[in-house]
């Protein structure tokens, strides 16, 4: 490698030198230093390799310099050697020598730019160069017309380069346009505009050049039976003939089509009849191809297509073809023929016309473009660069009438960057290229997209290629009619393969949501559409019953390095080991030189056991370094990631390692991964533990929070690793600065999706983002103007809050206040609010059922053991402590700030005096307000009345029940007592005697009595029932009560609904995961702490806002967010089961895109872009016991493209154990890891 630098250094100091001879004998030095590579069956032995400093891809990529260098310096000598006329020509071609220089210089030019091409076909300048040896070679040929070969092989010279050319002059206008978005410097742009005017003037120098040697065979050869034109068109017709063929020979197929193609290949005596027509022709034949096929008029003319008010179209009919088109293609031939009208050329330069003539003038041109519109397939839309075209025309106009001087200067500047844009729209676009709608399956792009891409290469009867996902129309393609496309092909020729899909009725695409569906149905819109992965739906609807797949075990072409299937190479020394290139071999060596060139046959034999040993492949524990278990867990659900574990064995990801992008770790991490990585699918069963100390330190060094022993959480730990990764592995190495486009109100949130996802891409492309990054779409509302603001953010994995579905159920006693009502016996009330509702939440349903007040009720908590209220709760109080309580009563009293009562706690006592004194506690203790003037008469009256429902409760006579009333109040006494219950002696009477009980008939008020303070609010009775409580069953019900009397309640109407619906609420404490996304994208208002800030009004308001996902990635991480901080001291877990899917998981019903698209006309969309979004799970992260304390586990399945493995295991630290998949769905759940079974 380090002498080839050296000559290709040489070389270029050389050519420096205009010393071309001596340049080209460098470089050919430097091609011939290079390392070979090694593509035969085996590959050699890593070990002879191990130390080599270069990676294949710096190889490949001197090679490609070293022969566009020399293909530069042969170019150079052709042009030396090229004959000034034909005189000369005829001269030389006597002298064979100079001849064969010329031939020999021109055709190693080509030669060198076709090996180079082979290896980076997006270089302009390779595909530029060999389009000048091709054209000088057909230039400078002989013009002989009695050797009808040599004529052939011009035209095939003169195709190759207009080919190529055409080809690098695509490649740098999509250079140009990503140099605008990127905001690339003036100079840079203006480079780029020079080679693509270069690359024009090449195509018009092939087009000369075909009119002389028209003009000379005509001359030569009058009564030849075929044109120049013929040859021509059939050499360009030849790679697409089995399309045009299908295109105009279809049964279905206008008559018009025909005469496109003849009148293309037909001669004409005035013109050369190679050429594709005109712009304008070619514009006037597509119209009228797009008007013919669906409209009853007889349209001839462009004049009536774009000022016929009275079009009757006709639509869509079922089983009709249609074929997609690249969108920049499409939009550079709009340019090209001035399909559309523009908005700046309606406006006259430097007219001062009012604004509102402006207006009137841009409205015409919208009529134009609208009727134009309406012959394409319905939904289609107007090329992006209309939009801006028409803002700079309103824009210009809006100059034109202020006349000021920095105006008229902007106005100057921008007239010339008119001119440069209107000289490029005049190229042609171009060979037709769809390549970046398809998926490359040659550069292991589908690799992981499952059986079901094979399946559908046997089944799909419409293409035999496959679309990438979230693709959308107007941004990424446009459709168009069997006719026009096939006129276009006629012209242009096609270098990838074509893009069909048919029409079909919407009752056959079972995907359709249905939504849309009862649209199409109910309305006049279209019953049929075009779905662009039908071929994706119908394999899995068809083989949806069959998701697991087990890794044949004896499948002896597993890589053994990266896993993968299909590995053809083997280790030349043991030929035990497979491989898929050299740097898997490389990546492996260190794990197989032990085991590699064996020589007794049962070592053989053992060695190649091992390889094949799949069931201890990534089944390797992690040690704990100390409460580590979040990284343990979170490090074997990732190791699971098939795609990404591939990119690391393989020692792929050594060549997108940055090491200078200041958000990164310099590859520390990366590295640190990929050691871990092999350890845990190389080591085999030499491991049973491994220790990551290595990527804790370099975690720990660049995220201090992850330093030492201390627990954290695994969901946080693993969104920095991704960000780690990214930023490691990101292929920007210089990111551009980007503006994320305009959302504005109207525009499609298809496109605007689309171009915000472009532009974070020209920041962001690694292998993480590409497979872990999705888009959030955010939406905020003002509440004072209305206004809208919709942003795209991206996401590497969804947190959800798990939804309060399930109920706090409560029983509640309600202790009425009668006053002077008849009193009754306290109520009991079932009450339900929301999980994380209040005790003023269940105040507030007690109140609306029972018609207290809410002020009026005071929540308690009774022990029933021992008959006394332990705990007053207050306001406020999280509901979900009161889950424990024994039973909650409310009583119904004054609010305790109500200075002029007091508060009596009353604990009931049964006594006998059975020449000794007996008590015990009973029923259920009360809580009265009582005013502080009351006298001792009136405190017995009330209280009675408390007691009374109780007592009078199994009496029906009248007479009895008034002779009980009678006997019991006669034995009923209140003794006064401390909150321990302990006797509280009473202020001293006249007499000199001390006592607790209060006086019966006693005319004093308590105040006095007791001697209340003003500040004591409580005081606690005790209700003294002296020998007329029965214990036991067997009583006198005219002398005595039973004790069981006092706990008996009445039942309010909610207790009959909730025992009815009992076993109903247990089962719905387990949420579904459907039920957390629903929560998720549910509109909240913003609080005080997180406003927004509107535009519109100009302050921060409280706005409605909703989160919705839009572009979903194809490892879906979920993370459920059981933690909740209600404050700094107040810090729980959420225990709630989440029920969710294993196998099959639709995530269509959660995406933004596919649910509500980008505009209200969604039903009359002829294209059905919704791409399958089934997810199967694969890992998942437990949490076990509370915050700060709890410990962590995983769960994971391997898989590859055979599909998912019905074997899960349980990965806790060291220990690794196999795990029934009906024991993954449990209440610990607190990750999960999907990945999408057909990759974007």
């Amino acid at each position: 490698m380090d002498s080839s630098i050296r000559h290709k250094e040489e070389g270029n100091r050389l050519f420096a030198a205009k010393d071309f001879l001596g340049a080209i004998a460098s470089y050919r030095c430097g091609l011939s230093s290079l390392p070979p590579i090694d593509d035969g069956d085996g590959i050699s032995n890593a070990a002879n390799d191990h130390d080599q400093s270069s990676t294949l891809a710096e190889r490949n990529k001197l090679e490609v310099a070293l022969r566009s260098n020399l293909s530069l310096c042969l170019l150079r000598m052709a042009e030396k050697t090229i004959p000034a006329n034909h005189q000369q020509q005829q001269q030389q071609q006597q002298q064979q020598q100079g001849s064969s220089q010329f031939v020999e210089f021109s055709t190693e030019a080509a030669r060198e730019c076709s090996a180079a091409l082979q290896m980076e076909p997006n270089n302009a300048k390779l595909w530029y160069r060999r389009g000048q040896a091709n054209l000088f070679m057909a230039t400078h040929s002989r013009h002989d017309a009695l050797e009808s070969h040599v004529s052939s092989h011009k035209d095939s010279l003169l195709c190759q380069a207009e080919s190529d050319i055409q080809h690098c002059e695509q490649l740098l206008q999509q250079q140009l346009q990503k140099q605008k978005w990127e905001q690339t410097p003036t100079n840079v742009t203006k480079a780029t505009i020079g080679q693509i005017v270069e690359a024009r003037n090449a195509l018009k120098r092939i087009e000369t050049v075909r009119l002389d040697t028209d003009r000379f065979h005509c001359s030569d050869n009058a009564n030849t039976n075929y044109t120049m034109e013929q040859v021509s068109t059939a050499s360009r017709l030849d790679n697409n003939q089995h399309i045009a063929q299908d295109l105009t020979d279809s049964e279905n197929c206008d008559s018009s089509v025909a005469q496109v193609k003849s009148n293309n290949s037909m001669p004409n005596q005035s013109t050369s009849k190679y050429h594709i027509p005109t712009p304008s022709q070619q514009k006037e034949r597509i119209l009228l191809l797009l008007t013919r096929r669906q409209s009853s008029t007889d349209v001839d003319t462009i004049d009536s297509i774009q000022h016929n008010h009275q079009q009757h179209i006709f639509p869509p009919q079922k089983g009709e073809a249609y074929f997609l088109i690249n969108m920049i293609w499409w939009e550079n031939w709009c340019r090209y023929v001035r399909f559309f009208q523009t908005y700046t050329n309606c406006l006259e330069i430097g007219s001062q016309e009012r604004k509102e003539d402006v207006l009137n003038r841009i409205q015409e041109v919208d009529d134009v473009n609208n009727r134009v519109l309406h012959l394409l397939p319905p939904g289609a839309t107007l090329p992006p660069y209309l939009e801006k075209d028409k803002k700079d025309a309103l824009g210009q106009g809006q100059k034109d009438n202020d006349k000021s001087s920095d105006d008229s200067s902007s106005s100057a500047k921008s007239d010339d960057e008119s001119d440069i844009e209107n000289d490029l729209g005049e190229v042609a676009p171009g060979v037709i290229d769809n390549s970046s709608l398809i998926l490359n399956q040659s550069r292991g792009e589908s690799s992981l997209h499952s059986p079901y891409l094979h399946t559908c290469k046997n089944e799909c009867a419409e293409s035999d290629v496959f679309l990438r996902n979230n693709l959308v129309r107007g941004y990424h393609f446009e459709i168009l009619p069997r006719e026009a496309y096939a006129a276009l092909l006629t012209w242009y020729g096609e270098v990838s393969p074509p893009i069909t899909r048919r029409a079909r009725s919407v009752e056959e695409l079972p995907w359709v949501s249905q939504g849309h569906l009862q649209k199409s149905m109910t309305s006049n819109n279209l019953s049929v559409r075009i779905s662009l992965y039908a071929d994706l739906w119908d394999a899995l609807s068809t083989h949806n019953h069959n998701q697991h797949s087990v890794i044949n075990a004896s499948s002896s072409d597993i890589c053994s390095a990266c896993r993968a299937p299909a590995a053809k190479s083997k280790c030349t020394k043991c030929k035990c080991a497979r491989y898929c290139n050299k740097e898997c071999q490389k990546s492996h060596w260190p794990y197989h030189k032990s085991k590699c060139g064996t020589s007794t046959r049962q070592q053989y034999q053992a060695a190649r056991n091992s390889l094949s040993d799949m069931a201890a492949w990534g089944r390797v524990g992690l040690n704990n370094l100390g409460n580590t278990c979040f990284m343990n867990s979170a490090l074997q659900c990732m190791s699971h990631v098939t795609p990404l574990t591939r990119f690391f064995l393989s020692n792929q990801f050594l060549t997108s390692i940055n090491e200078n992008n200041i958000n990164g770790t310099g590859g520390k991490v990366s590295h640190a991964y990929a050691t871990l990585m092999k350890d845990l699918w190389m080591g085999g069963r030499q491991f049973s533990s491994l220790s990551p100390t290595a990527l804790k330190r370099a975690i720990e060094l660049f995220a201090p929070r992850f330093y030492g022993v201390q627990q954290q959480d695994s969901a946080e730990f693993l969104s920095y690793l991704l960000d780690a990764l990214h930023e490691d592995l990101n292929r920007i190495r210089n990111p551009p600065y980007v503006v994320l486009p305009d959302v504005d109100r109207g525009r499609n949130l298809a496109i605007c999706g689309a171009e915000t996802w472009d532009a974070l891409c020209r920041r962001n492309s690694s292998y993480v983002f590409e497979n872990f990054y999705g888009l959030y779409k955010s939406t905020c509302v003002c509440p004072k103007c209305d206004a809208v603001s919709v942003t795209f953010d991206t996401f590497n994995h969804i947190t959800l809050e798990i939804p309060s579905i399930s109920k706090l159920n409560f029983v509640v006693v309600l202790v009425r206040d009668y006053g002077e009502q008849e009193p009754a016996l306290p109520v009991k009330y079932c009450i339900s609010i929301p999980e994380n509702g209040t005790v003023d939440d269940l105040i507030a349903v007690l109140s609306n059922m029972s018609g207290v007040p809410a002020s009026r009720l005071k929540l308690s908590s009774v022990l029933i053991d021992k008959c006394n209220i332990t705990q007053l709760h207050r306001d406020g109080a999280p509901a979900s402590l009161l889950l424990n309580e024994d039973l909650l009563v409310a009583y119904e009293i004054a609010p305790l700030s109500d200075a002029t009562k007091i508060n009596v706690v009353i604990t009931q006592r049964c006594v006998h005096q059975n020449g000794t004194t007996e008590s015990r506690v009973f029923g259920l203790p009360l809580l009265v307000s009582f005013e502080r003037t009351i006298v001792c008469g009136e405190v017995y009256t009330k209280i009675w009345k408390y007691v009374k429902p109780f007592v009078l409760l199994e009496q029906d006579d009248i007479h009895n029940s008034s002779a009980l009333e009678d006997h019991v109040k006669q034995r009923l006494r209140i003794r006064v007592a401390d909150p321990t219950q302990n006797p509280r002696t009473l202020r001293t009477g006249f007499d000199g005697s001390s006592t607790s009980i209060l006086p019966f008939a006693s005319q004093d008020k308590i105040v006095d009595l007791i001697g209340i303070k003003d500040k004591e609010k409580f005081v606690f009775f005790s209700l003294e029932w002296v020998d007329v409580i029965a214990l036991t069953g067997d009583y006198d019900k005219n002398l005595q009560v039973h004790a069981s009397n006092f706990l008996l309640v009445s039942n309010h109407t909610s207790v009959v609904d909730y025992e009815n619906r009992v076993h109903r609420l247990r089962d719905s404490n387990a949420v579904t995961l459907d039920q957390c996304f629903e929560s998720f994208t549910q509109p909240e208002r913003l609080d005080d702490d997180n406003m927004w800030y509107c535009s519109q009004c100009k302050e921060h308001v409280k706005a409605m806002k909703a989160v919705a996902l839009w572009r979903l990635p194809n490892i879906l991480v979920i993370h459920l967010k059981r933690f909740e901080y209600t404050n700094s001291l107040n810090r729980s877990k959420i225990g709630t089961e989440v029920d969710f899917a294993i196998d099959g998981f639709d995530m269509r019903k959660h995406s933004a895109y596919n649910c509500s698209m980008s505009s209200d006309s969604h039903s009359e969309q002829l294209v059905d872009d919704e791409a399958p979004m089934v997810y199967d799970l694969f890992g998942v992260t437990n949490h076990y016991g509370r915050m700060g304390c709890g410990h962590y586990t995983a769960y994971a399945r391997r898989w590859n493209e055979a599909g998912m493995e019905d074997t899960w295991a349980e990965f806790d630290d060291e220990n690794v154990n196999e795990i029934p998949e009906n024991e993954i769905v449990s209440p610990s759940a607190y990750v999960l890891f999907y990945r999408r079974r057909a990759f974007c």
